[in-house]
């Protein structure tokens, strides 16, 4: 009977040992198991957030995050600008006589100019130069737009040379533009518009550029536009105004090495006066001109011839501007 007790104790015994191995080996398998799906988890997670540049709050996202951050932040003055202006922060359209802006010593040159229709407005860009390379900003400017005289001047005192001497641009109110050696130094650049206009103008950084817009105002003209030609611009006067001696004839011109003569003739056709002047350019951009002419008094009417003779023919080439005797 003791025998018999001492084995079922034994058997009993060896079952809870045989129990408890086997409770221990599943719960271990199943550790194992969950720690290898976590493992995989965190690697697709880092993997997906490094890939796709969006932060996930994983150290692999937060360097994507800041990658794609540092690439789209602008530097100073550059594409945020750009971008700003072009949102509605553009200044509005005026008619003021003046406007002016810029950073000395920005810019030495005109590298580019271009044209680009905008829904009811045009505009014109000047991409500006520096030591042979684009300019970072804008150089000093100063535009002049004379009330109802159909064009603006934007002046560039630091600027010496141009790639760009001018065009038409055959818009619906910007009609055409010339790059001009400046008297005092430095270069301006007439836009000419076909009637009434509003204007705006502003400066780009990252490159360099000054952007003129032209908006129809819908209003005449106080005077005639200048009389433009191939190679001869007239300034002053205008077409149909009465002069008298003396008359300054100012313009501009690309004449062969930038001789200008002027000639009034009365209403025969007669010449009653005669004058040379010379541009101050001709081979890289228009060259401004300005000179006095006297005359005896004539009655009716006149015409002023600007121009010079040919190369070729030695005929005279210039424009016509039709005047009346003054009192």
């Amino acid at each position: 009977m003791r025998r018999l007790a001492l084995t079922v104790f034994t058997v009993l015994g060896l079952a809870l040992i045989v129990a408890a191995c086997g409770q221990s080996s599943q719960t271990g398998s199943k550790q194992r198991s969950s720690t290898g799906t976590q493992a995989v988890s965190s690697s697709s997670a880092s993997s997906m957030s490094t890939g796709s540049g969006q932060s996930s709050g994983k150290p692999g996202g937060d360097r994507a995050s800041s990658g794609t951050a540092a690439k789209s932040k602008p530097t100073k003055g550059g594409a945020k600008r750009s971008s700003g202006t072009e949102r509605g922060n553009l200044p509005g359209f005026t008619a003021a006589p003046q406007a002016q802006g810029g950073t000395p010593g920005a810019a030495d040159s005109i590298r580019n100019v271009r044209f680009g229709r905008h829904g009811n407005y045009e505009r014109l860009v000047i991409d500006f130069g520096k030591n042979g390379g684009a300019a970072t900003s804008v150089p000093r400017w100063r535009l002049s737009s004379p009330a109802g005289e159909g064009y603006s001047r934007i002046y560039l005192p630091g600027v010496r040379s141009t790639s760009a001497s001018g065009s038409n641009l055959g818009g619906s109110i910007m009609d055409d533009y010339y790059v001009v050696r400046a008297p005092n130094g430095g270069l301006f650049v007439d836009v000419f518009a076909t009637g009434g206009f509003r204007y705006r103008v502003f400066g780009l950084d990252n490159p360099g550029r000054l952007v003129i817009d032209y908006q129809p105002s819908g209003s005449a003209l106080g005077r005639p536009l200048p009389v433009r030609g191939k190679q001869v611009v007239v300034m002053e006067p205008r077409k149909g105004e009465s002069v008298s001696s003396p008359l300054t004839v100012e313009g501009y011109a690309r004449t062969f090495e930038g001789q200008v003569t002027v000639l009034l003739k009365n209403s025969s056709g007669a010449v009653i006066a005669r004058k040379s002047t010379k541009a101050n350019d001709w081979s890289s951009t228009w060259g401004y001109f300005r000179t006095t002419l006297t005359f005896p008094a004539f009655n009716g009417s006149g015409t002023l011839e600007v121009g010079s003779a040919s190369a070729k023919t030695g005929q005279f080439e210039g424009v016509s501007v039709p005047v009346s005797a003054g009192r």
